[in-house]
């Protein structure tokens, strides 16, 4: 067999699916426009079917080609994804649109947990985003909600055949699917999966989580959500939080900055609170090097970091919305502790206002914080009081002591919740007074 046959026919099945993730991408960037919706749903689909069906074209070149080819089709055949993705090619083909639904959940955030919300509603029930904040049950509506209140207005697109799965997910399934395929077609060749690929961005191949997938394919819930404010019925902007790991130049800096050998206790940690505490440590050198110290927050798997979230919130209404994403993050990677480490304001209880907030009291201090948990429910955090110089405020003269509580960190609750221990919380969110 000719080396250039075999070399053409994996490249052209490259080049489809490479035409498969940028449809996917576009039919994603049209989530909010039903018609552009449906338009890219049908093309990725019908693009998608085709990988195969040029692999197949090309089978002449390809040694062996029916016996390997047989067990991805047994692999195929066993996945109900798979096959509905072959079934929604032939209904889009022979019948027409698939029988999509646009559902809408409609969630009232005003806490770190515990909020109200619809079940999965047909979209047409209602007509506004307006429409929708009218039907907030008047006994939801407090102070508090009225000021710091979030309607999250969640779209979902699902298939009538495939109900349990949402359809843009599904099709990240089926392009994980295909990825695996290929590279398991180089390596039946006995060739090496091309560096640059026929893709100037993201590797096709390369650039995957574990099913295949494209990373950029991830997709959180906040991704297919409108976020409108209680008080003025607005459309709020809600970023993605930012995340992962600095650079090799920023951590080559911060070592130079900072003590070279900040992190030597790190390799006598064994157990997630020593190694909160060498965190805890660091942060305090920064905190008297800088005069600051920005939010961030670590998503741990075991005694290992696994993400790295900047966790700026602009305010009470954001920083809800922050730490749902953060815990939706930490669910979709299997995280199973967390750290979160920022500046603070602080107020004794009798000196606290009526809304309960620190950062609300006219005779308020500010601390070097630390709040963590992990999924074995272990909740603790950490705190040293800010002393700053008299003239110059933004520096800091002394940081007090390390002090270690063992209370309730309301915070966390979104974290607590996805593993399952959110009763260890009481009914309260007086831990909240000691939060920016």
């Amino acid at each position: 067999m000719e080396v250039d046959e075999v070399s053409n026919a994996v490249g052209a099945v490259l080049r489809r699916l490479g035409d498969l993730r940028q449809l996917w991408h576009q039919t994603r960037s049209a989530y909010f426009e039903p018609d552009k919706f449906r338009l890219g749903l049908q093309s990725t689909i019908a693009t998608a079917r085709t990988v195969t069906f040029i692999l197949q074209s090309n089978k002449a070149a390809i040694p062996e080609f029916k016996a390997w080819y047989e067990g991805v089709q047994s692999r195929f055949k066993s996945d109900p994804i798979m096959r509905w993705a072959v079934n929604a090619r032939n209904k889009i083909e022979k019948q027409g649109d698939l029988a999509t639904l646009s559902q809408v959940k409609v969630e009232l955030v005003a806490s770190y947990a515990g909020h109200p919300h619809t079940a999965w509603t047909p979209a047409n029930v209602f007509a506004s985003l307006g429409d929708i904040r009218r039907t907030i049950p008047a006994h939801l509506l407090d102070e508090h909600v009225l000021k710091h209140g979030v309607l999250c207005v969640q779209r979902r697109w699902v298939d009538a055949e495939l109900p349990d799965h949402e359809i843009l997910d599904a099709l990240a399934h089926v392009y994980g699917q295909l990825a695996q395929m290929v590279v398991e077609l180089h390596r039946h060749i006995g060739a090496d999966i091309p560096r640059g690929g026929p893709d100037k961005g993201e590797h096709l191949l390369l650039d995957t989580l574990p099913d295949g997938r494209l990373k950029s394919m991830e997709v959180l819930e906040a991704e297919r959500t409108i976020y409108v404010a209680v008080s003025t019925g607005r459309e709020m902007e809600i970023g993605r939080i930012p995340r992962g790991q600095p650079s090799a130049k920023v951590t080559r800096l911060a070592r130079k900055r900072y003590v070279k050998d900040a992190w030597a206790g790190l390799k006598d940690a064994r157990s997630f609170r020593e190694m909160a505490e060498v965190f805890f440590a660091e942060a305090r050198r920064v905190m008297l090097r800088d005069g600051y110290h920005m939010p961030i927050m670590l998503l741990w798997k075991d005694l290992l970091p696994v993400d790295q979230i900047q966790a700026w919130s602009t305010d009470r209404r954001a920083k809800y919305m922050m730490m749902r994403d953060a815990a939706a993050r930490a669910r979709q990677i299997g995280a199973n502790g967390v750290t979160f480490i920022s500046e603070a304001w602080t107020a004794r209880r009798e000196d606290l206002p009526e809304s309960g907030f620190a950062a609300e009291a006219q005779r308020r201090g500010e601390a070097l914080v630390m709040f963590a948990a992990n999924a074995d429910g272990e909740m603790f955090s950490l705190q040293a009081k800010i002393t700053r110089q008299r003239i110059r405020r933004h520096k800091v003269k002394a940081l007090g002591p390390t002090e270690h509580d063992e209370g309730q960190i309301m915070t966390l609750a979104p974290f607590l919740e996805i593993w399952g221990k959110l009763d260890l919380l009481a009914d309260n969110e007086d831990e909240e007074a000691a939060q920016a």
